[in-house]
């Protein structure tokens, strides 16, 4: 059988739902109506689940028997806090969010209604996937753009030991990948991230006395310049790490010293103890630097560092197999993504891998990157996307082979959680 044409056939159903989600975003823990949303077309269909806490939806597909061989789907639902343009590159888009300020603008609607299509079409094949001694959980995770809530599910899964033997996730692409293909890699798919919100508290004063005052631009000049040479003089040659600021805010007249400044930005890297050194001296500059220009400061906000997104070769194997199995459209030399994904945490507890979806169409302005007032989705992809997580769940359960290249993890996801992200107490993240 050939499961895209199958999901050629309920290609309206997943427009309307995609259509649906983007007009009716919701910001990261705020999803409530998109859960009801999901929730209801599971009740629809028959499909059995649990609303995790903070987390998100879990669907089981399948054998109840803990014994059964399991591989869980994950989409991510939540919106950005971005004002969407009502065009992409060649006009008017079909699809507007209603929400002022707020809108998908990643792909979580598409990621979502594939995920709801391939529910359907697994539901109506149960028995099949039972006849595989099978089981298939369906992972609706909350707040990815906000460092995910996947952990939460996965704390769910652990603390019910609910076995699972593999995972699988997809994400659309906008720029560099054409409509109706598909790109699995090997290795690093998604990039690690620690990213930070920084106030820095000196003393104000007038432009003309700047003895008197002490001026947190001054310290901030400083810290930039230390910070931004951490990729160049502390991560080997042969490893990758990047560096950039998105935010940059002090002062509102010209001869007037202020006594805040406020800088945000990231580091994105590809293996795990890169994160772990970006931040160790981050921390390292940020504190001496701010007591040798007699400033104080306070993390803000601060996410991960984040492990990156690790596809296990023999699973990422199966799924290009998978994909092949829809048609022509992989391709296998696509560029890694330096963007960051909650799904990581997953693929770091299971044997796993993502799938990049096409959604690039110049003829009708799809292509802007994720995240850009102008990205579109070319909703053709729709079915792809649906098609191979059906045919990913079917050839994994089907798989005899072993996956020996996959290093076990012996940490709790609540353990896990902590790593990832360094959670620590408030008061470490300030200066004395």
């Amino acid at each position: 059988m050939n499961y895209l044409d199958e999901a050629k056939k309920i290609k309206d159903e997943l427009i309307a739902d995609r259509r649906y989600l983007h007009e009716n975003p919701e910001l990261s823990h705020e999803e409530d109506e998109t859960v009801k949303f999901i929730t209801e077309r599971l009740n629809s269909l028959g499909i059995r689940y649990v609303i995790v806490p903070k987390g998100g939806v879990l669907g089981f597909i399948g054998l109840r028997d803990n014994t059964a061989r399991t591989v869980l789907l994950r989409a991510d639902i939540d919106a950005l806090k971005i004002e969407e343009s009502e065009n992409n590159f060649m006009g008017r888009k079909v699809s507007v969010s209603k929400v002022p300020g707020v809108a998908h603008l990643c792909g979580h609607d598409a990621h979502t209604a594939m995920l709801l299509g391939a529910a359907r079409m697994l539901k109506e094949r149960e028995a099949e996937i039972e006849k595989l001694n099978g089981r298939v959980i369906l992972a609706f995770e909350r707040a990815e753009e906000k460092g995910g809530c996947l952990c939460d599910l996965l704390e769910f899964i652990y603390d019910n030991k609910i076995k699972v033997d593999g995972c699988f996730a997809e994400h659309v692409r906008g720029t560099g990948l054409k409509a109706g293909t598909a790109a699995i890699l090997d290795g690093p798919v998604t990039a690690g991230a620690y990213g930070f919100e920084v106030e820095i508290t000196g003393k104000g004063g007038h432009g003309s006395t700047p003895y008197i005052a002490n001026n947190p631009i001054d310290c901030f000049m400083a810290i930039y310049q230390a910070v931004s040479e951490i990729p160049v003089r502390f991560i080997p040659a042969d490893k990758t790490c990047s560096f950039s600021l998105g935010l940059v805010s002090a002062g509102k007249v010209w001869n007037i010293i202020p006594d805040r400044l406020t800088f945000a930005g990231s580091y994105r890297y590809y293996d795990t103890e890169v994160g772990k050194t970006v931040y160790d001296k981050f921390h390292e500059f940020l504190n001496n630097i701010c007591k040798t220009y007699g400033c104080k400061y306070e993390i803000k906000q601060q996410i991960g560092p984040i492990i990156p997104t690790v596809n296990n070769p023999t699973c990422a194997g199966i799924a290009r197999g998978s994909a092949r199995k829809l048609g022509d459209g992989i391709e296998v030399n696509f560029r890694r993504w330096t963007a960051s994904e909650s799904f990581s945490a997953a693929a770091r507890m299971y044997p796993g891998a993502m799938a990049f979806i096409g959604i690039e169409n110049e003829d009708i302005g799809t292509g802007a990157d994720n995240h850009s007032p102008f990205f579109d989705i070319d909703e053709s992809a729709l079915p792809v996307g649906t098609a191979l997580e059906v045919q990913y769940a079917f050839d994994f359960l089907s798989f005899k082979g072993s996956i020996d290249d996959f290093e076990p993890c012996n940490e709790t996801p609540q353990e896990l959680y902590k790593e990832v992200n360094y959670i620590t107490d408030g008061e470490e993240n300030k200066s004395e």
